[in-house]
């Protein structure tokens, strides 16, 4: 297959993961960044994307147009199309494709129309691309979003919300605790093609790490939580589901831990057992908190400064985003790296045949040097 057939076959295709896999026989070493891999699907980066426009101009229409930008929004001057599939997000004018998103959401997209609900929307403001599925990305990606559009646009109230999926689960219960978000109109992008009249979109441009933490604690500073009884103050975090492959990232040597837990006096907490607000408030007042690399981490921005997290991770994992609100909070933050029962070859293996990423691996933990970790601190 040609590379341009390939590439019009992806623009049909976009959620196809085999017409990607194959584009990475036409790629060298040098290029891989112009791959993004999220949740379990591979998509194209900005690079890429202008190598194509260059070399395929006539045959794939990636355009880019310049729109009327107020500070971190744009509005746009007449009607738009917004696309978001499983692994593709995109915005199209009656100019072309609009460049308002970067993270995950390449500009080269189609849809066939006829599988996508098609909904009409009078006013509408989107805050949404494909990576902000799970309980903290929804949070950094779209909440964050959403409170600096309501400090811009007045009657925000009187706009439709358009964000990535259904409001359900932990994003129904995030915005109902929130007092700026609860009263607004929403409406999901997920497997529809929108029309919108008047629309404003949040340029989705991802901050500085340092800056993106900050927006984070403006999002939650000052908001009253209901209290609740019987909530452990040591928290060992398990997880139980996930949408994004990520289910065997825990602990498997059980027995060891089971004994450190008890040592210790540790609670074994399930997030998904618990309600958003009550996750909130058991950080709140959590002295110390130990879990595998996940979204509930979070939840250390509620935490009270001098407190401890120790980050169970895999030793190939260089994630630092909860790290580095531990230090914004004064937070006792430790990463203890842990190795998975697999050889590297067998890691690797998983990764080119299966797309298993090792930070989505179980992990063998040295109960030994963590615990010699909480007896300098504690």
């Amino acid at each position: 297959m040609s590379l341009s057939t390939l590439l019009i076959n992806i623009i049909d295709n976009p959620d196809n993961i085999d017409y990607f896999i194959e584009l990475k026989r036409f790629v060298d070493s040098k290029s891989s960044e112009w791959f993004y891999r999220g949740t379990n699907h591979l998509s194209l980066s900005s690079q890429f994307l202008e190598f194509i426009s260059n070399r395929y101009n006539k045959e794939i229409d990636t355009r880019i147009t310049k729109t009327k930008t107020i500070s971190n929004i744009i509005k746009f001057d007449s009607a738009v199309e917004v696309y978001l599939s499983l692994c593709h997000f995109g915005i199209k004018s009656i100019k072309g494709w609009e460049d308002v998103h970067i993270i995950n959401s390449p500009q080269l997209i189609t849809h066939k129309t006829k599988t996508l609900e098609k909904v009409r929307l009078k006013k509408a403001i989107v805050i949404c691309e494909q990576a902000a599925s799970n309980y903290a990305h929804f949070q950094v990606r779209t909440m964050i979003r959403l409170n600096q559009v309501i400090e811009q646009v007045p009657n925000t109230k009187d706009w439709t919300i358009v964000i990535d999926d259904d409001l359900t689960g932990f994003r129904k219960e995030l915005i109902e605790i929130h007092p700026k978000f609860r009263n607004l109109n929403y409406v999901s992008a997920r497997f529809k093609h929108l029309i919108i009249e008047d629309c404003i979109v949040h340029k989705a441009r991802k901050p500085e790490l340092e800056k993106e933490i900050s927006l984070l604690y403006d999002l939650w500073n000052n908001i009253e939580i209901n209290s609740y009884n019987n909530l452990p103050k040591r928290i060992y975090i398990e997880r139980k589901t996930s949408k994004n492959g990520s289910q065997n990232r825990k602990v498997v040597n059980i027995e060891q831990r089971n004994e450190w837990l008890k040592r210790n006096n540790f609670t074994v907490v399930t997030m998904e057992e618990l309600t958003v607000e009550q996750e909130i408030y058991m950080f709140k007042h959590a002295e110390i908190v130990v879990g595998v690399e996940g979204a509930a981490l979070i939840n250390v921005i509620h935490m009270q400064p001098k407190t401890v997290v120790v980050e169970l991770h895999h030793n190939n994992r260089r994630e630092r985003l909860f790290q580095n609100i531990g230090k914004f909070k004064d937070i006792n933050y430790i990463k203890l790296a842990c190795n998975s029962p697999y050889t590297s070859r067998v890691e690797k293996s998983l990764e080119l045949t299966r797309n298993i990423h090792t930070y989505q691996l179980p992990l063998i933990c040295d109960f030994n040097k963590l615990q010699s970790i909480l007896d300098e601190i504690v």
